[in-house]
């Protein structure tokens, strides 16, 4: 039986790289929200670990490539999306260029994940790029306030219940509330919050 978590506890131990697997239920919210035509080209999940998010992706008749800085999972490429050898021009180089790049990226390396993948889809057909953070990321704004200033910034998706994350079912109730945060190159309205169906 689950127990309660105390005050400021999440019931969930921290795991090297940030590898909390994503529910499907998470993935078809933002997929509910967003526009992401069948036609769209290929989607990007650069920290796809046990590939949960690329599953439903995929049986959504999209293409998806993954990647991962782990070598123990099944990924397309084995690839440290945070590492120093990396740039925008040898993403174009290496792997089909995204139309859209949506990840659930490790929460220490979140702002890396935007500011690179802002670069990338600043190229891309598509030019979405979607991210899974908690809910309160977008507060630090004297940190972090240039990312949601961000002209392609266009929506906050807050997910109506706490996530559980695979794996952790026995464990207590999670105290964190997430959000699906969404660029998009093309979007030319101020941002908004859309609350998911």
């Amino acid at each position: 039986m689950a127990r309660a978590p105390k005050i400021g506890e999440s019931g969930y131990a921290r795991i090297e790289h940030d590898v909390y697997r994503t529910p499907a239920w998470v993935t078809e919210a933002l997929l509910e929200e967003i526009n992401l035509p069948p036609g769209l080209g290929v989607i990007w999940e650069p920290a796809a670990g046990d590939g949960d998010m690329a599953r439903v992706l995929m049986t959504k008749a999209y293409r998806v490539i993954t990647s991962d800085i782990r070598k123990d999972v099944a990924v397309d490429y084995v690839f440290d999306f945070c590492g120093t050898e990396w740039s925008a021009e040898m993403i174009s180089g290496r792997f089909p260029m995204p139309a859209a790049i949506i990840t659930n990226p490790p929460y220490e390396h979140a702002e890396t994940f935007i500011t690179r993948s802002l670069s990338v889809i600043a190229e891309s057909p598509g030019g979405i790029l979607a991210l899974l953070l908690p809910f309160e990321y977008d507060t630090a704004l004297f940190t972090r306030g240039h990312l949601f200033r961000h002209p392609f910034f266009s929506m906050k998706i807050p997910l109506r219940q706490r996530i559980r994350w695979l794996g952790f079912e026995d464990k207590a109730s999670p105290r964190q509330n997430h959000a699906w945060y969404v660029w998009d190159r093309y979007n030319i309205l101020p941002p908004t919050i859309r609350y998911p169906r």
